[in-house]
Protein backbone atom coordinates (compact mmCIF):
# COMPACT_ATOMS: atom_id res chain seq x y z
CA UNK A 1 0.00 0.00 0.00
CA UNK A 2 1.82 3.41 -0.88
CA UNK A 3 1.07 6.03 1.92
CA UNK A 4 -1.62 7.84 1.72
CA UNK A 5 -2.24 9.48 5.16
CA UNK A 6 -2.62 13.10 5.01
CA UNK A 7 -0.04 15.51 6.75
CA UNK A 8 0.22 15.41 10.20
CA UNK A 9 -2.28 12.60 10.74
CA UNK A 10 -0.67 9.44 12.71
CA UNK A 11 0.59 7.42 10.90
CA UNK A 12 1.09 3.29 11.14
CA UNK A 13 3.37 1.13 8.96
CA UNK A 14 1.20 -1.80 8.94
CA UNK A 15 -1.45 -1.37 6.57
CA UNK A 16 -4.86 -1.09 8.41
CA UNK A 17 -8.19 -2.68 7.38
CA UNK A 18 -11.20 -1.15 9.19
CA UNK A 19 -15.02 -3.60 8.70
CA UNK A 20 -17.49 -3.58 10.68
CA UNK A 21 -17.68 -4.97 13.87
CA UNK A 22 -19.80 -7.79 13.12
CA UNK A 23 -18.76 -11.41 12.29
CA UNK A 24 -18.86 -11.13 8.43
CA UNK A 25 -16.96 -8.31 8.29
CA UNK A 26 -14.43 -9.50 11.13
CA UNK A 27 -13.11 -12.50 8.93
CA UNK A 28 -13.65 -10.55 5.56
CA UNK A 29 -11.41 -8.00 7.13
CA UNK A 30 -8.60 -10.97 8.28
CA UNK A 31 -8.66 -12.37 4.66
CA UNK A 32 -8.28 -9.43 3.25
CA UNK A 33 -5.73 -8.40 6.25
CA UNK A 34 -3.55 -11.15 5.49
CA UNK A 35 -3.59 -10.80 1.69
CA UNK A 36 -1.47 -7.32 2.10
CA UNK A 37 0.48 -8.02 5.78
CA UNK A 38 -2.09 -5.65 7.54
CA UNK A 39 -4.27 -5.53 10.60
CA UNK A 40 -7.70 -5.36 11.23
CA UNK A 41 -9.70 -2.45 13.11
CA UNK A 42 -12.92 -1.91 13.48
CA UNK A 43 -15.31 0.98 12.58
CA UNK A 44 -18.78 1.74 12.84
CA UNK A 45 -20.23 1.90 8.95
CA UNK A 46 -20.94 5.68 9.11
CA UNK A 47 -17.72 6.34 10.12
CA UNK A 48 -16.06 4.33 7.40
CA UNK A 49 -15.28 6.69 4.41
CA UNK A 50 -14.41 9.49 7.07
CA UNK A 51 -11.57 7.02 8.18
CA UNK A 52 -10.32 6.55 5.00
CA UNK A 53 -10.25 10.06 4.24
CA UNK A 54 -8.43 11.07 7.89
CA UNK A 55 -6.07 8.09 6.87
CA UNK A 56 -6.29 6.42 9.87
CA UNK A 57 -7.18 3.50 7.44
CA UNK A 58 -5.45 2.27 4.28
CA UNK A 59 -8.42 0.36 3.49
CA UNK A 60 -12.08 -0.06 5.06
CA UNK A 61 -15.48 -1.78 4.10
CA UNK A 62 -17.37 1.23 3.39
CA UNK A 63 -21.67 1.77 3.08
CA UNK A 64 -22.76 1.24 -0.70
CA UNK A 65 -24.80 4.31 -0.71
CA UNK A 66 -21.66 6.57 0.45
CA UNK A 67 -19.48 4.86 -2.20
CA UNK A 68 -22.21 5.68 -4.86
CA UNK A 69 -22.84 9.47 -3.75
CA UNK A 70 -18.82 10.08 -3.82
CA UNK A 71 -17.38 7.64 -6.31
CA UNK A 72 -14.36 9.84 -6.88
CA UNK A 73 -13.54 9.73 -3.13
CA UNK A 74 -12.20 5.97 -3.06
CA UNK A 75 -10.87 3.40 -5.48
CA UNK A 76 -12.72 0.50 -4.77
CA UNK A 77 -10.94 -3.38 -4.39
CA UNK A 78 -12.15 -5.79 -6.66
CA UNK A 79 -14.88 -8.21 -6.32
CA UNK A 80 -14.17 -7.09 -2.58
CA UNK A 81 -17.45 -6.77 -0.37
CA UNK A 82 -20.17 -7.69 1.88
CA UNK A 83 -23.60 -9.04 0.52
CA UNK A 84 -26.05 -11.43 1.82
CA UNK A 85 -29.79 -11.40 2.80
CA UNK A 86 -29.57 -10.67 6.28
CA UNK A 87 -29.53 -7.41 7.08
CA UNK A 88 -26.31 -6.90 9.18
CA UNK A 89 -27.65 -3.52 11.28
CA UNK A 90 -31.11 -2.73 11.14
CA UNK A 91 -34.51 -4.03 10.21
CA UNK A 92 -38.58 -2.48 9.99
CA UNK A 93 -40.16 -2.60 13.32
CA UNK A 94 -44.08 -2.19 11.83
CA UNK A 95 -46.59 -1.51 15.23
CA UNK A 96 -49.61 -0.79 12.33
CA UNK A 97 -50.78 -2.86 9.37
CA UNK A 98 -48.61 -2.07 6.38
CA UNK A 99 -50.67 -0.25 4.39
CA UNK A 100 -51.34 2.45 7.28
CA UNK A 101 -47.53 3.07 7.88
CA UNK A 102 -47.34 7.06 7.25
CA UNK A 103 -44.23 7.82 8.97
CA UNK A 104 -41.03 5.47 9.40
CA UNK A 105 -38.52 7.37 11.94
CA UNK A 106 -34.75 6.18 12.20
CA UNK A 107 -31.08 7.20 13.07
CA UNK A 108 -29.73 9.19 10.22
CA UNK A 109 -26.45 7.48 10.61
CA UNK A 110 -28.06 4.64 9.13
CA UNK A 111 -29.27 6.26 5.48
CA UNK A 112 -28.54 3.46 3.44
CA UNK A 113 -31.14 1.11 5.21
CA UNK A 114 -33.64 4.11 5.19
CA UNK A 115 -33.59 4.24 1.07
CA UNK A 116 -33.49 0.80 0.90
CA UNK A 117 -36.63 0.54 3.39
CA UNK A 118 -38.00 3.32 1.35
CA UNK A 119 -37.78 1.39 -1.99
CA UNK A 120 -39.05 -1.74 -0.58
CA UNK A 121 -42.03 -0.15 0.69
CA UNK A 122 -42.72 1.57 -2.26
CA UNK A 123 -41.89 -1.02 -4.81
CA UNK A 124 -42.58 -4.69 -2.52
CA UNK A 125 -45.80 -2.94 -0.30
CA UNK A 126 -47.01 0.07 -2.59
CA UNK A 127 -46.39 2.09 0.82
CA UNK A 128 -45.08 5.58 0.56
CA UNK A 129 -44.58 6.89 4.13
CA UNK A 130 -42.35 9.34 5.00
CA UNK A 131 -39.10 9.41 6.84
CA UNK A 132 -38.72 11.03 10.34
CA UNK A 133 -34.77 11.17 11.25
CA UNK A 134 -34.62 10.60 15.37
CA UNK A 135 -31.67 10.82 17.44
CA UNK A 136 -32.07 6.98 18.86
CA UNK A 137 -34.50 4.66 17.02
CA UNK A 138 -36.32 2.20 19.38
CA UNK A 139 -39.18 0.05 20.53
CA UNK A 140 -40.91 3.89 21.56
CA UNK A 141 -40.04 5.16 18.01
CA UNK A 142 -42.38 2.42 16.82
CA UNK A 143 -45.12 3.26 19.12
CA UNK A 144 -44.74 6.66 18.20
CA UNK A 145 -44.54 6.70 14.41
CA UNK A 146 -45.82 3.58 13.60
CA UNK A 147 -42.34 2.16 11.53
CA UNK A 148 -38.95 2.46 13.10
CA UNK A 149 -35.17 1.03 11.48
CA UNK A 150 -34.42 -0.50 14.82
CA UNK A 151 -31.18 -2.50 15.64
CA UNK A 152 -31.57 -6.29 14.67
CA UNK A 153 -31.46 -7.42 18.84
CA UNK A 154 -34.13 -4.29 19.52
CA UNK A 155 -36.54 -5.34 22.22
CA UNK A 156 -39.48 -4.98 20.54
CA UNK A 157 -43.30 -6.33 21.77
CA UNK A 158 -44.79 -9.04 20.75
CA UNK A 159 -46.99 -7.81 18.45
CA UNK A 160 -44.48 -5.90 16.39
CA UNK A 161 -44.06 -7.23 12.90
CA UNK A 162 -40.25 -7.20 11.55
CA UNK A 163 -39.13 -6.98 7.82
CA UNK A 164 -35.55 -7.60 7.43
CA UNK A 165 -34.24 -5.26 4.42
CA UNK A 166 -32.18 -7.71 3.28
CA UNK A 167 -34.09 -10.71 3.00
CA UNK A 168 -36.70 -8.17 1.34
CA UNK A 169 -34.53 -6.90 -1.47
CA UNK A 170 -33.51 -10.02 -2.10
CA UNK A 171 -37.15 -11.46 -2.50
CA UNK A 172 -37.64 -7.97 -4.90
CA UNK A 173 -34.82 -8.62 -6.93
CA UNK A 174 -33.46 -12.10 -6.92
CA UNK A 175 -29.98 -10.73 -5.80
CA UNK A 176 -28.41 -10.17 -2.61
CA UNK A 177 -27.98 -6.65 -0.85
CA UNK A 178 -24.60 -5.38 -1.26
CA UNK A 179 -24.24 -3.61 1.83
CA UNK A 180 -20.62 -2.74 1.60
CA UNK A 181 -17.44 -2.35 -0.74
CA UNK A 182 -14.01 -2.43 0.17
CA UNK A 183 -12.25 0.65 -0.51
CA UNK A 184 -9.13 3.23 -0.40
CA UNK A 185 -7.83 6.67 -0.47
CA UNK A 186 -7.32 7.02 -4.70
CA UNK A 187 -3.76 6.88 -5.47
CA UNK A 188 -3.29 4.49 -2.23
CA UNK A 189 -3.63 0.66 -3.03
CA UNK A 190 -1.62 -0.20 -5.97
CA UNK A 191 -2.27 -2.89 -8.81
CA UNK A 192 -0.29 -5.66 -6.61
CA UNK A 193 -2.02 -4.97 -3.91
CA UNK A 194 -5.27 -4.96 -5.67
CA UNK A 195 -4.40 -8.22 -7.76
CA UNK A 196 -3.53 -10.06 -3.87
CA UNK A 197 -6.64 -8.52 -2.55
CA UNK A 198 -8.64 -9.80 -5.63
CA UNK A 199 -6.90 -13.60 -5.17
CA UNK A 200 -7.60 -13.69 -1.60
CA UNK A 201 -11.20 -12.61 -2.19
CA UNK A 202 -11.97 -15.08 -4.70
CA UNK A 203 -10.02 -17.92 -2.80
CA UNK A 204 -11.98 -17.52 0.64
CA UNK A 205 -15.38 -17.40 -1.37
CA UNK A 206 -17.78 -16.96 1.79
CA UNK A 207 -15.43 -18.29 4.66
CA UNK A 208 -18.37 -17.08 7.15
CA UNK A 209 -20.54 -20.16 5.74
CA UNK A 210 -23.58 -17.55 6.11
CA UNK A 211 -24.14 -16.43 2.17
CA UNK A 212 -22.34 -12.93 2.98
Amino acid sequence: MRDGTPQNAPRETTPVVAVWPIAPALVLGQVLADAIGGVVRTVEPWAAASALEAGTADLALVPTLDVLRAPESVSLAPVCGLAGEASPFRVLAVGVPLNEITTVAFDPRFGQEALLAQLILREHFDVRPSFTPVETASAASVAEHGAALVATDADLPEATVTLDLGREWSDLTLRPMVWGLVASRPGVMTASDALALAEAADTAGDPTGTGE
